[in-house]
Parts: structure tokens; sequence; C-alpha cells
């Protein structure tokens, strides 16, 4: 009984309504539907029913629970994705809405300006020049559009300066990245260009991490990506905040502590009391309740990083399955990343020429040598009695052998220093071949129409 009803609800209006089949069309039943009640179409056929029914308008995401978790877009292209492009896929409309609500909306004029300086701000670093090289060939605005790269604002819920997951990472969608970035970062009461380019280089190292899985998805690597994401920032956070005062961050003073603390043999980090969301609550912890918790002095610093990654992702990502290839993949980029930053705190002003300044004392031994030489030419002076002459050559040829095994290994000891100099210094950047080289997520819908930053 209850299947009939729609049948018969329909059949009712198409005989109490005058009948009109000039205006069957869907376009035109969506017009009539939507006046229905302004006068201006007071006649509805059957046919514009069925049509409505048929073609319902673009629906806002469903409201969930305040203790459910929302399923991000980017979870939902990506099982799309792995299901070979089989299954229902949202429409473009709300597609373009979760965009919204995931990422945030176009930012201001005045935010947009303070995008543009902390893009300036990573162009004058060298880690910060390599991860922009990765992901849009410069630390430019123009390099950003011409990477399709849109980044969107999104509302803090959270507290400013408080580590957190509540943006998620970047989703790739008809041909353009979307990445958001949290007011607070923006327009906060700590925010400031700076700190802003700490936050770009966490988002800029997942969009390495898409472009090296060639613009798929990250949903099955997701601490791993978060674990480079997090060195790649320390990175560029150590660098800047040796240059400006007003880059300064708690948690990744406290990641430089700790670095130092068991990389380096560095005093243990100092007290500090921090405010980090851990399993998506704000939590006030010391550096003791901090290193206790997850950074155990029996843990490599890499180990610690990945159980504060863990803490502070948790909620978001839950224990999800994994792509062991994948990961593995980030891992070593991450381990990549590490030796590049421990090469730089060995010599942060990046003079490289100080092994090539070394050279000539080397040689200094080889230019003396002569002066050396004369005492013994005295020495049959001092005993004309004797008036032994080959005894005066005896000792200056096996001094004059001695001095040659010298100079060799100064100068072999040279190359050697030279050779380090030059490998420290050479790990600079990475390649850059931009992001935008894809067309889209299989079959998702595309909007020409649909320009973020407008």
């Amino acid at each position: 009984m209850n299947k009939t009803c729609p049948v018969l609800a329909i059949l009712l209006a198409a005989q109490c309504l005058p009948f009109s089949g000039a205006r069957a069309a869907s376009g035109a039943a969506g017009q009539d539907l939507l006046n229905i009640f302004d006068g201006g179409y007071p006649r509805i056929d059957a046919s514009s029913l069925i049509s409505a029914h048929i073609f319902p308008a673009p629906r806002v995401p469903a409201p969930v629970p305040a203790n459910a978790r929302q399923k991000m877009l980017y979870e939902i292209l990506a099982e799309y994705k792995e299901g070979g492009n089989k299954g229902v896929l949202p429409t473009m409309q709300e597609i373009e809405l979760m965009i919204r609500r995931d990422y945030g909306r176009p930012p201001s004029n005045e935010q947009r300006d303070k995008i543009y300086q902390a893009l300036g701000v990573l162009q004058n670093t060298k880690f910060g020049k390599d991860i922009c090289a990765a992901a849009a060939y410069e630390c430019t605005p123009e390099s950003i559009k011409k990477a399709g790269i849109v980044i969107l604002v999104k509302e803090s819920a959270g507290m400013d300066g408080a580590a957190s997951a509540e943006v998620p990472p970047p989703v790739h969608y008809a041909g353009q990245i979307y990445i958001g970035v949290s007011s607070a970062f923006i327009d906060g009461p700590s925010a400031s260009p700076s700190q802003l380019a700490i936050t770009l280089t966490h988002e800029m190292s997942h969009i390495e991490d898409l472009a090296q899985n060639h613009l798929g998805t990250l949903s099955k690597a997701m601490y791993a990506t978060e674990e480079k994401a997090v060195m790649k920032a320390l990175s560029v956070y150590d660098e800047i905040s040796r240059k400006s005062p007003d880059c300064y961050s708690d948690i990744y003073e406290v990641l430089v502590d700790v670095w130092k603390w068991k990389n380096e043999d560095g005093p243990y980090p100092r007290h500090r009391v921090l405010t980090i969301n851990i399993d998506g609550e704000p939590r006030v912890m010391t550096t003791r309740d901090l290193i206790q918790t997850y950074m155990k002095p029996t843990f490599s610093f890499m180990e610690a990083m990945k159980n504060f990654v863990r803490a502070v992702y948790r909620k978001e990502y839950g224990n999800p399955s994994v792509n062991p290839e994948l990961v593995k993949k980030l891992k070593q980029e991450t381990s990549k990343a590490s030796d590049s930053y421990k090469q730089w705190r060995v010599n942060p002003s990046g003079t490289v020429q100080e092994p090539a300044v070394q050279t000539p004392p080397t040689q200094n031994p080889s230019t003396q040598q002569p002066a050396t030489q004369p005492p013994s030419a005295q020495t049959p002076i001092t005993q004309p009695p004797a008036i032994q002459t080959p005894a005066t050559q005896t000792p200056l040829t096996p001094s004059t052998g001695n001095s040659g095994n010298n100079n060799n290994n100064g100068n072999n000891d040279n190359d050697h220093h030279g050779g380090e100099g030059h490998h420290s210094g050479g790990g600079g950047g990475q390649s850059g071949t931009g992001t935008n080289n894809g067309t889209g997520n299989g079959n998702i819908p595309y909007n020409p129409h649909f320009q973020p930053w407008q």
C-alpha cells in the first residue's frame, strides 16, 4: 500500500491541475517548481512533477550528530577512485559544497596579501625554496596559480597556535589542488607572515606527496604524509626563526630541542607549557609530560615524532588501512628530509667554501722543507778533521724522502675534507615538476564556472 501512494498522488495532481505538455523538459520543470508560490507559473503539469522527482536539486550534505565523524571529501573521492571509478559519486554541486565545508572560502583581499607575504618569506629560505620547487615551481603567487593550487581559508574552531587537525589534507579535483588554512594562522593574535609560512610548508609537503603519487589519494598513508610534513615544517621553522623574531612556536621549539637532545647530544629540552590538541581535545602539557608520554629517552627522534603525530591526528584518521608501498616511499622521503636538515644544522650559514680555505695551509710544510735542510748541510762543517763527504749525503737522502711522504699525506687529507664539504653543500633542492598535470579524478564532473578565488 505504501508503494502506491506516490503514484496515486501524482495521478491526483494530474487530474486536478490543467495539463500542459509544452513544458515537459526538465529545465522547464525546475523553473515551475522553484516559482510555485510566486504566481509566475500558475500551471503545473504532471510531467513537471515526475521530472522533479527523478532529477532532484543538488542536496546540501546532511548534518551529522555532534559526536559522529563526518566523512571528508578526500575520503569520498579516494573510495571512488579505489573502487575503479564505480559506484555513486556526489554531484558537481555537492563536491563544490564539500570543498567549502572542508577547506573554507576564498581569502579576503587582506588575507590574500598576508598569504603572498608568507610566500615571500619562504622564497628567502633554503628549505622554503626546496618545498616550493617540489610543489609549485617557486614561492610566488604566479607559480601557485600555474601549479593549479587554490588556497582557501577555513574559520578556526580551535585555539590560535594550537597543533590540531581541523583542516584536512589537500584534495585534487578537476585539475586543481585545494588546500585549507586555518584563519587563526592568518588573522589570529599571534599570526605573522613567518608563522603562516610554516603552515604553508606543511600543506605543500602534502602537495608534493600527491604529485609523487600521480595526483592520486593519500588516504592509505595519512600518518606517513603527516610525519613528512612535520619534518619539512620543522626545518623551515628552524631556519626562519633564526632570522625573524616574530616566528615563534612552542611546539616547534620543543621539537628543535628534542632533535638536539637525541641527535646532537644536546641538553634535556627546556621546560615549557604547551597547549596541544591530543585526540581532538585541547590539552595543556609540559615539556616533560610530552617527552614521557611520546618521546621517551630510549626513542629515536623519528620514533618520537611518529608517536606525536599519531596522537595529534588519531581522531581524524583513526586506524585506516594502509598501502605499504606508498607508506614506505613516504617514509624514505621523510628520512631524506631529516638528513638534509641534519647537514644544514652543521653549517646553517650556508658557507660551503670553508674546506677550500683550509687547503693552502696544508701545503706550507712542502714549501718549508728547504729551510729544514741547512742544519743538515752544516753538519759536515762542524766536523772538519773527519772530512767524511759521503756522511754528509746520507742524512739528506732519507730527509728528502720523508718530506715527499708528508706532502702526499697532506694532499690526501686535503682532498678528503674537500669532498665532504662539497657533499654537505650539495644536498639542495628537489626537482619540481609541477602538480597540475592531471585532468581530474576519473569521471568526476567538472564545473568550469567554479572559480574559488572570485
